[in-house]
C-alpha cells in the first residue's frame, strides 16, 4: 500500500502510537494530496464458523484442507491454538470444553480427534523421549505434586475472587500467600514478624496477615474458610509439578478422571501454600492407585491431584544437540554432498483423490443456507418439517406492496369473469389449500410492521387441461425489490442428468415418483408468515370483497436440505 502511488500513506497514527510509548515522533514529509475513489466490497463470513480455511482463505473448512494435514501434528495443534479454534471439532472459535460437536474423524471415524488432527500411520514419529508429558528438555523425570487451581475471596465480598494455584502441603504449620494475592485484595494491615524455617535454614522475615478469607474449588462445589495466613514471596513456583489432563490421559487407571482435571492456565500463578492448619483440605475422598511404580491420583475436597513421576520413560531430550546437514539420494542413501538440482522426478501421489472431487463446491451463500436449515429445521407435531425463510444478511427492508397485490387481484378477477371454467378450477385449487391448512386468515398487524403480499395468477399444464395451478408470484417486483431478491437461493442439489442417464445403463430397474403438493408439506415458522400474505375472495366468490390470507407452508421450488437427504425438483422427488 505504501508503494502504490494512488494512495497516500498517513503516518499521523503511527507517530501518535510512538509518542504513547515514550518515543518521539519522527517527522515525515507527506506527498501532495490526491483524490482517490475506491469501492469496497466485502463477503460476509461467520466469524465463529470455519467455513473459510484460516490457512488459505479459501472456501473449505480446516477439516477438508489437505495441505493442512500434511503439516506435522505439533505444528497443526499450535496453529489451531494460535487461531483460537476448537481442538475438538477444528471448525469453530470456542473452547473445547463448550464444544457440542460429536462429528467423528472423516478418515478413521474416531471421536477422539477431528479430521484436521488425524495422524497417518506414515507420519507417526517413534521416539524414546517423553516430550509429550514433560514438555521440557530437563535431564530428570517430571513429577506432579498436590497443586490445585482454586478461587480465593473475602467473606464479606464473595463476588470479588482471584483464581490462583495453591500447593497443598502437610509439612508446614502456617498457610502462606504471595504479595500479589495481598495486593489484589488491597490488604494494608500491620506487618507481622516471623521466622521462616526451610531446608535453606532459618530466615527472619515479615509480612502482612490475611484474615477472613475463603478458599473455594474451581467448580464452586466446596468452600472452606482459611485460617490466618501470612505474606511470603518464597513459596516454591515450580509450574512443572502442576497436574494436567494430558498427564492423566497417559495412564490407563487415570484416564477416567482426565476430564475432571482443569488444563494448566498460563495466566494463573502459584500464589498460595495451604498447610496443616486447615485439615479439611487434606482429606482424601477417593484414590486411584495402580502399579507402585506408576503415579496415583487423589480426590481432595478442592479437586483431583496427581502425584508421582509421570514420565513415560527414562530417556529425555538432551539440552545440547549437534546436527549435520545431510541430503537424501533417490536411492534412499544419505549424503553430505548436495545433489544436482537439474534432475527431474515424477511424484506418483502428487494428485490425491478424495470422494469430494466430483462434487461441486458450495459457495459462501450456499453454505449459509445449509447452516440456517441445519440449525432451525425441526419437525412439527403434525409430522411436517418447519423452517424459517432463508433471508440474506444485511438485506434491505421490504416495502408494503399491498397496492401492487390489489391491482394484480383485479386483473385476475377480470380473467375469471371472462372464463368461468378457469374460475371453477381456481376455486377448487384454493379450497384444497385452505382445507389442508396450507393457508390461513392473516391477522392484523401494525402499520409500520414489515410484510409482503404475493400476487396470484393461474397456469395450466399442457397435459392437464382440467387442472389449474395457482402460482404465488414471489418474483414480482415493487419499488425495485421482490421477495426472491432478499432470500438465499440455496445450493443446487438436484440429481446430475449425466449420472441419471449412466445409471440407466448400469442398473436394471428405474423408479420415478411425483409427490402431490410436495412443497406445501414444508411449513414456515410463525414469525415469517407475514411475508407470505396474499389477497383472495372468501370461498372464491368474486362478488365478495378481497380478504387477506397468508401461507403457512412453502409454495416455491426451493432446494431443501434435511437429514434424510431429499433433493427436490420441480415435479419429482428423488431420495438417496
Amino acid at each position: 500500500m505504501k508503494n502504490d502511488p494512488g494512495f497516500v500513506y498517513d503516518s499521523e497514527n503511527r507517530s501518535q502510537n510512538q509518542r504513547n510509548v515514550g518515543q518521539p515522533a519522527i517527522p515525515r514529509s507527506n506527498p501532495p494530496a490526491r483524490n482517490v475513489s475506491t469501492k469496497k466490497t466485502e463477503v460476509a463470513v461467520d466469524q465463529t464458523s470455519m467455513t473459510i480455511c484460516p490457512l488459505h482463505g479459501k472456501n473449505h473448512s480446516l477439516n477438508q484442507c489437505r495441505a493442512f494435514r500434511l503439516k506435522p501434528l505439533e505444528e497443526r495443534i499450535k496453529f489451531i491454538r494460535d487461531k483460537h479454534i476448537c481442538l475438538k471439532c477444528a471448525d469453530k472459535r470456542h473452547l473445547a470444553k463448550n464444544c457440542k460437536s460429536n462429528a467423528p474423524c472423516g478418515i478413521c471415524k474416531s471421536n477422539v480427534h477431528p479430521t484436521a488432527l488425524h495422524l497417518d500411520q506414515d507420519d507417526k514419529e517413534v521416539t524414546a523421549a517423553c516430550t509429550q508429558v514433560c514438555g521440557t528438555t530437563r535431564p530428570t523425570n517430571r513429577s506432579c505434586a498436590k497443586i490445585l487451581q482454586v478461587r480465593v475471596y473475602r467473606e464479606d465480598r464473595p463476588r470479588v475472587a482471584r483464581t490462583v494455584y495453591a500447593i497443598i502441603d502437610d509439612q508446614s504449620n502456617q498457610t502462606l500467600a504471595t504479595s500479589t494475592l495481598f495486593d489484589f485484595f488491597q490488604e494494608k494491615g500491620p506487618e507481622h514478624n516471623y521466622i521462616l524455617v526451610s531446608c535453606a535454614g532459618r530466615k527472619p522475615t515479615f509480612g502482612r496477615q490475611g484474615i477472613g478469607y475463603v478458599v473455594q474449588s474451581l467448580d464452586q462445589t466446596c468452600s472452606l474458610k482459611l485460617p490466618t495466613f501470612l505474606e511470603c514471596d518464597d513459596i516454591p513456583n515450580n509450574r512443572d509439578e502442576i497436574p494436567s489432563p494430558q498427564v492423566a490421559r497417559q495412564f490407563a487407571h487415570l484416564r477416567d478422571i482426565s476430564k475432571l482435571i482443569p488444563r494448566v492456565d498460563d495466566k494463573v500463578e502459584i500464589e498460595m501454600l495451604i498447610e496443616r492448619d486447615l485439615l479439611e483440605v487434606h482429606h482424601v475422598k477417593e484414590q486411584k492407585v495402580a502399579d507402585p511404580s506408576l503415579p496415583f491420583a487423589q480426590k481432595l475436597r478442592l479437586g483431583w491431584v496427581v502425584l508421582g513421576k509421570v514420565c513415560l520413560g527414562d530417556t529425555h531430550v538432551s539440552e545440547v544437540v549437534n546436527t549435520n546437514k545431510s541430503f537424501i539420494l533417490p536411492s534412499g542413501r544419505p549424503t553430505f554432498f548436495e545433489p544436482c538440482g537439474n534432475k527431474l522426478s515424477v511424484i506418483d501421489d502428487v494428485f490425491q483423490k478424495t470422494e469430494n472431487d466430483e462434487k461441486p463446491g458450495p459457495s459462501v451463500e450456499d453454505q449459509k443456507f445449509v447452516d440456517i436449515m441445519n440449525s432451525s429445521f425441526k419437525r412439527g407435531k403434525d409430522g411436517c418439517w418447519i423452517a424459517p425463510l432463508p433471508f440474506k444478511e444485511d438485506r434491505p427492508t421490504l416495502p408494503n406492496n399491498k397496492p401492487q397485490a390489489q391491482k394484480r387481484a383485479l386483473m385476475l378477477d377480470s380473467s375469471f369473469r371472462r372464463n368461468p371454467t378457469k374460475l371453477l378450477h381456481a376455486q377448487d385449487f384454493m379450497q384444497k389449500i385452505f382445507d389442508q391448512g396450507h393457508a390461513e386468515i392473516a391477522p392484523k398487524i401494525a402499520v409500520d410492521s414489515e410484510c409482503w403480499y404475493l400476487p396470484l395468477f393461474g397456469v395450466y399444464h399442457p397435459r392437464k387441461p382440467e387442472s389449474i395451478r395457482m402460482v404465488f408470484d414471489s418474483s414480482a417486483e415493487y419499488e425495485g425489490l421482490s421477495l426472491n431478491e432478499v432470500l438465499i437461493k440455496g445450493p443446487d442439489m438436484t440429481n446430475n442428468l449425466l449420472g441419471v442417464l449412466l445409471r440407466f445403463r448400469r442398473d436394471k430397474i428405474a423408479i420415478t415418483g411425483d409427490i402431490e403438493q410436495m412443497f406445501y408439506n414444508f411449513k414456515v415458522t410463525e414469525k415469517d408468515r407475514d411475508f407470505l400474505r396474499f389477497l383472495w375472495h372468501p370461498r372464491g366468490d368474486l362478488n365478495a370483497p378481497l380478504q387477506e390470507y397468508r401461507m403457512t407452508a412453502r409454495f416455491w421450488e426451493h432446494a431443501v436440505s434435511c437429514n434424510r437427504h431429499i433433493w427436490v425438483t420441480q415435479s419429482s422427488t428423488v431420495c438417496r
